[in-house]
């Protein structure tokens, strides 16, 4: 099936809206061997373990193909194998966590270079996964930084965070092996079935299934049979799958769920998923580079809050950070476009991750002048704009939680010279912000504040600011 330019726009458009979720299987993943090459994770986990107690027991070595051809189905079969060997099953649930939980064996496995560019730069709050092992969260990130963890079990109602749209979350669709010792797990078909049968139950995720009502998921490499297959779409749409697997409103570029594969797809999965509106695909990294087109190289965005007296520093201090092109800096004098300026404002405050306040002894003079910080200051004519950028961003940091947020840059002549003028601000918030607009913004650390550990603009760096907010590169 090919993906013609008005899908894949659609895609990307969708992606930019935050209205696509992902659900990354194994064939989303790669195995590094030491003799350079590679292989599928299930290729690489079934000759593990099997060669292990083959060796271990004196067991003759089955012939491993059967266990490799489909994640499901070959681990129902190699299931099978352990229990007329070992007369039960308890012997492959153990092999699976102690696979898990090796170190030296995990870093082999990584993602699809397509697929983690894919996760990078798509930017998804959420994303989901029929894997059980504990890898993907060491592989990918949410605008540079970890996601959060939520496994789904079926004897709990697990779900995603009740603020999602503020969170990243990465949702384990089938349980986990390797994370805790008392989290069950889909391993065969049977598991399967009966964690399906948990997303329609009364543990089933509520949250969850409202977030993806109005949204649409983008499988790759889910190398689930094609009955199961159907079941998963089924339960994680089921609020009325006649209308939200389709779009009976859409025209033919209009992109309303799809599933890529690393195999080639049969011929009736593919025929059920164009009935549902779904794009078929196969060859994900193919796929995945036509998308991977359209996204734009994600970098962590930076508002830069500065009194207009200072505004003669602002471009001395972009280009320092902005030097290796890992991160890029909004600043108000920079924006072309013109329009209202607190609208400019809003914009840049809503399209940047962090906030850095310039603090200089300009700005705490300006200051002094003031009595009070009053929220409806916006337009009165005497109030600084720089206290309206952080009473906007202060209540912006209160939708984020208690994360790194706000970094301010003290600018003075030396250490004593810094810690003076943090002093002065400290005293002149408590002094005219009672009703505490602003002081969120800057203290103390545990609500998202942390001034940067420099006080010139010669020493401050791209890496010193990319440490400092705890951002991830990979």
């Amino acid at each position: 099936m090919i993906w013609d330019e008005g899908i894949l726009n659609n895609i990307a458009q969708k992606i930019d809206e935050q209205k696509i979720v992902p659900v990354i299987g194994p064939g989303a993943f790669e195995v590094y061997m030491d003799n350079g090459r590679t292989c599928s994770i299930q290729e690489y986990l079934v000759d593990s373990i099997l060669n292990n107690y083959c060796t271990k027991y004196g067991k003759t070595m089955p012939d491993s193909t059967l266990f490799i051809s489909n994640s499901l189905k070959g681990m129902t079969r190699l299931s099978r194998w352990f229990e007329n060997i070992f007369n039960r099953k308890k012997h492959l649930v153990s092999a699976l966590k102690s696979f898990y939980e090796d170190a030296s064996i995990m870093y082999r496995v990584r993602l699809k270079k397509e697929v983690r560019e894919f996760l990078i730069n798509g930017r998804f709050p959420l994303v989901l996964t029929t894997c059980n092992f504990p890898r993907l969260q060491s592989l990918i990130t949410y605008k540079c930084r970890k996601y959060d963890i939520s496994i789904y079990r079926k004897d709990t109602s697990a779900d995603i965070p009740e603020d999602q749209d503020n969170m990243a979350c990465l949702f384990y669709l089938l349980g986990g092996l390797g994370f805790d010792s008392n989290i069950i797990s889909v391993i065969t078909e049977n598991d399967f079935l009966s964690y399906i049968h948990g997303y329609l139950g009364e543990n089933q995720p509520i949250r969850l299934k409202k977030y993806l009502s109005d949204r649409y998921l983008l499988t790759l490499g889910c190398e689930i049979p094609n009955w199961t297959f159907r079941f998963l779409l089924y339960s994680l749409k089921v609020n009325n799958p006649d209308q939200v697997l389709k779009d009976d409103n859409g025209d033919d570029d209009t992109f309303v769920g799809g599933a890529v594969s690393t195999s080639t797809m049969e011929e009736d999965i593919t025929e059920f998923l164009e009935d549902i509106n779904y794009k078929p695909g196969e060859e994900i990294s193919s796929r995945l580079e036509q998308i991977n087109a359209k996204l734009t190289r994600y970098k962590p965005n930076i508002f830069l809050s500065m009194s207009s007296t200072d505004y003669s520093l602002g471009d001395k201090i972009q280009e320092k950070i902005e030097k290796d092109g890992k991160i890029k800096l909004w600043f108000y004098p920079n924006q072309k476009e013109n329009p209202q300026y607190w609208l400019k404002i809003d914009e840049g405050l809503n399209k940047c991750e962090f906030i850095i306040p310039v603090i200089t002894k300009s700005l705490i003079n300006r200051l002094k002048e003031l009595k009070t910080i009053r929220e409806s200051a916006q337009d009165d004519g005497n109030t600084p704009g720089f206290i309206v950028e952080w009473v906007k961003a202060a209540k912006h940091k209160k939708m984020l939680g208690s994360k790194l947020y706000c970094a301010p840059f003290y600018i003075a002549d030396n250490q004593e010279a810094k810690d003076k003028l943090m002093a002065q601000l400290m005293n002149i918030i408590e002094k005219i912000d009672g009703d505490h607009l602003v002081k969120p913004l800057f203290f103390p650390k545990d609500e998202g504040a942390e001034a940067l550990n420099c006080y010139t603009i010669e020493k401050i760096t791209s890496d010193l600011v990319w440490k400092h907010f705890g951002l991830i590169d990979f």
